[in-house]
């Protein structure tokens, strides 16, 4: 398995697989995905069989969305972090076009990334919809605006990428002493 993160104190993300941090994030947003079509589906299959167990099994679908959207929003704010400080103690003076580049593409997977944050908060109440859902059926309405807001997760995930490839270019920049006046 590759390194993603280093420990603190290493100073600057210097060995952290940036590449590596980025299609984890992607495939944990999949995972959020496929999860919550698991879920919704062993819901519906529960509330037509009204079965107790497919129902749990709901239920347990539904905690995996939220422990693999809080991993999700964990991963993404301790990527963009670690970026930020990277540009803010290399790059803190300097106004060239590549650096520019790269804090924008900072401040897009800071978006990203902090879009996310209420993503996992829905995400911890799905166990308490599904139990809703027993009770009060029309609540399965809630699942489809939720496929689409995961599924945009994923495709957002992108940014995460282009963040990766910013700071691994910005390796090769060339240093150039700035001095405040």
């Amino acid at each position: 398995m590759e390194r993603m993160f280093i420990p603190h104190g290493s100073g600057g993300g210097r060995g952290m697989n940036w590449q590596a941090a980025a299609r984890r994030i992607q495939t944990e947003a999949g995972l959020v995905f496929l999860a919550l079509l698991l879920a919704i589906a062993l819901a519906v299959l529960g509330l037509q069989w009204r079965h107790d167990g497919v129902l749990t099994a709901a239920r347990c679908a539904a905690v995996g969305v939220a422990l693999c959207e809080a991993m999700v929003a964990c991963t993404g704010t301790r990527l963009v972090f670690q970026a930020w400080r990277r540009v803010r103690l290399r790059w803190r003076h300097v106004r060239r076009p590549d650096i520019q580049a790269l804090r924008r593409a900072v401040l897009r997977s800071a978006r990203v990334a902090l879009l996310t944050w209420p993503l996992t908060v829905v995400a911890l109440c799905l166990p308490a919809i599904v139990d809703l859902l027993v009770r009060v059926p029309a609540v399965g309405l809630t699942f489809a605006p939720l496929l689409l807001v995961f599924g945009m997760q994923w495709a957002n995930a992108c940014a995460y990428h282009a963040l990766a490839a910013a700071v691994d270019a910005s390796r090769g920049f060339p240093r150039v002493c700035a001095v405040v006046v």
